[in-house]
């Protein structure tokens, strides 16, 4: 029997509540990247249909629209009860942006969920609600610790890409 090296990407879909702050943000942003067209085509159904059902490490997220706003719920995979909607995001712009920022939002629920329902592992989940960020990684804000969207852009142009996207985007 061969041991079949560990991404870190799969190591993360099972540390739950363990992971860091800037490991989560790392992870935004490689979903963004890995899941660019997987985005474009949920974004599509969503829009077309208003509802779509995806499940992600350990969780069922089902995204809705309605009143111009995209909200999401979600279980633990055969879990009969969902959260409340807990993000929503407005939809009040053009069209031909719509797929564009529900991408952010798309990513934004998957780490969160990947957060409160990962994969069984070594680390032993506690049950005890449902965290996620006051401030969602798409808003400027969170970059400048909700003082303005301005200073919120100059800190995300002046970042770099941390040492865990790097290591998530390696095998």
């Amino acid at each position: 029997m061969q041991n079949r090296r560990v991404s870190f990407f799969e190591e993360c879909l099972t540390l739950g509540r363990f992971l860091s702050q800037p490991e989560k943000e790392a992870l935004y942003r490689y979903l963004l990247e890995k899941n660019r067209n997987t985005y474009k085509n949920q974004a599509s159904v969503l829009l077309q249909d208003g509802f779509l059902k995806v499940n992600f490490a350990n969780g069922e997220i089902q995204y809705g629209i309605q009143d111009n706003h995209v909200f999401y719920v979600a279980r633990k995979i055969d879990s009969a009860e969902f959260t409340p909607a807990l993000r929503q995001l407005k939809l009040n712009i053009p069209d031909f942006m719509k797929t564009h920022r529900l991408k952010y939002f798309f990513a934004q629920a998957e780490v969160d969920v990947m957060s409160n329902y990962p994969l069984p592992g070594a680390n032993r989940q506690t049950e005890d609600g449902y965290g996620i960020n006051a401030i969602p990684f798409y808003d400027l804000n969170y970059y400048s610790n909700g003082k303005g969207r301005a200073l919120g852009l100059l800190k995300k142009i002046k970042s770099k890409d941390s040492e865990i996207l790097t290591k998530l985007r390696t095998l």
